[in-house]
């Protein structure tokens, strides 16, 4: 379970399991560098994670009391097991974002904007509620719980020789960060780029086109010079041409996907976005679509939701409202 990925300076994989559409899973990195620690992300919770977790992390040796943790989003299955694992003495950096996402209040806000969308995109209430339950993706910690450090673009976390250079890549979530140690080229990328999956783009609050900046800040962490890639989930990359290559897939899919989308409308001259969900980017007819599971309709409506956003961000869409029925969006 316990993986040594590097040895100068040392970090470990430990890959604990998930429970989405279908089983996987995530990676918790643990870094030592002299005598000090460092951990990025954790596991979600549940079966049996935390210990496990909690064993890996005795057979190491952390020391908590020279420890701190860094977390690239705040997805489940990156951060579900934190509040039964982190003393609250141990410093958490995370994003500024993914502290405001964590208010009541806002967490209400946006999981009823979702559901609003949702039902506007053609799905039915009972089906927006439960797209609505699959969008609750994101770990709640309680005020206090931790030492909570939140990091913008361009600060540094040092950890023995190492420092690390906080990068907002907003996209995958709207808190994401990466961590990059140039002197050594490690990237920490959490689920920014994937090496076997193409990550997926949350729904962002108001209305705010996702996409778009995932596919820039995927860019902006091309350009960087890397000798070793370690992901939220899969195995480590060290060859920087690779990661490049790998990057490139993934914008390459996301503009064919959109570009699905957008053929799809000039074919039919406007759909509502569930017919998007259903027939551009799913390929399945109403009866296979109506036997599908709801978590997997539910991922096909937020990429056709994300990507009619994009669509209509760059100006190659539209959306015309309609009266108590669903939205159409059509080619401009």
């Amino acid at each position: 379970m316990v993986e040594l990925v590097c040895a100068d300076p040392a970090i470990y994989r430990i890959h604990l399991p998930f429970a989405n559409v279908g089983a996987g899973e995530a990676n918790c990195h643990v870094l030592r560098d002299g005598n000090q620690w460092l951990i990025v992300d954790t596991a979600a919770a549940g079966l049996g994670n935390a210990r496990r977790l909690q064993a890996a992390l005795r057979e190491l040796g952390v020391d908590f009391g020279a420890c701190q943790a860094m977390l690239t989003h705040g997805h489940f299955d990156h951060a579900g097991v934190l509040p039964a694992l982190l003393p609250a003495s141990v410093p958490l950096f995370l994003s500024p974002e993914a502290m405001a996402a964590r208010e009541p209040a806002r967490l209400r806000r946006t999981q009823e904007e979702f559901r609003r969308e949702m039902r506007d995109m053609g799905a039915s209430s009972d089906d927006a509620r439960a797209y609505g339950t699959c969008n609750a993706e994101t770990a709640v910690f309680p005020a206090g719980r931790f030492a909570y450090r939140p990091v913008a673009d361009g600060d540094e976390i040092s950890v023995g020789r190492c420092r690390f250079r906080v990068m907002e890549t907003p996209g995958h979530t709207p808190d994401h960060l990466c961590f990059y140690e140039p002197d050594r080229g490690i990237l920490f990328a959490g689920d920014h780029v994937l090496p076997a999956t193409t990550p997926a783009v949350d729904a962002h609050p108001d209305g705010i086109d996702g996409l778009g900046l995932y596919l820039r800040h995927m860019r902006r962490v091309r350009d960087l010079p890397v000798r070793l890639a370690l992901f939220g989930h899969g195995d480590s990359e060290r060859d920087g041409a690779a990661l490049i290559a790998r990057i490139n897939a993934i914008v390459t899919r996301k503009r064919s996907r959109t570009q699905a989308a957008l053929a799809f409308l000039h074919e039919r001259g406007g759909a509502t976005g569930q017919e998007v969900a259903r027939c551009a980017l799913a390929g399945l007819s109403d009866s296979s679509w109506r036997a599908t599971r709801p978590i997997a309709r539910y991922y096909f409506m937020l990429e056709a939701l994300v990507v009619l956003r994009h669509l209509r961000a760059t100006g190659r869409a539209e959306r015309l409202a309609t009266d108590g029925r669903a939205a159409l969006f059509r080619p401009r």
